[in-house]
């Protein structure tokens, strides 16, 4: 019995399986940041919340700030 698999649909195979490890992944890494907030709220130790932040920026360096700058102060 022979099986033929064009590349479009390998290609389509290959992105879906990727993407359902990508998911997988995310919400391993979801899992164990509320397992860690739990524990450590069980022993009175605080961690840093992402609900307690509105908006975060993320940069790649010191020669963004001059982006960003402006935009964090209109949002302030």
């Amino acid at each position: 019995m022979a099986a033929y698999l064009d590349p479009g649909t390998g290609s389509i195979l290959i992105s879906a399986l990727l993407g359902l490890l990508g998911t997988a992944l995310f919400y391993v890494k979801t899992l164990q940041y509320k397992l860690k907030v739990f524990v450590s709220g069980l022993f009175g130790v605080k961690v840093a919340s992402p609900e307690r932040y509105g908006i975060v920026f993320y940069s790649e360096g010191k020669q963004y700030w001059s982006t960003f700058e402006p935009v964090l102060e209109a949002l302030d």
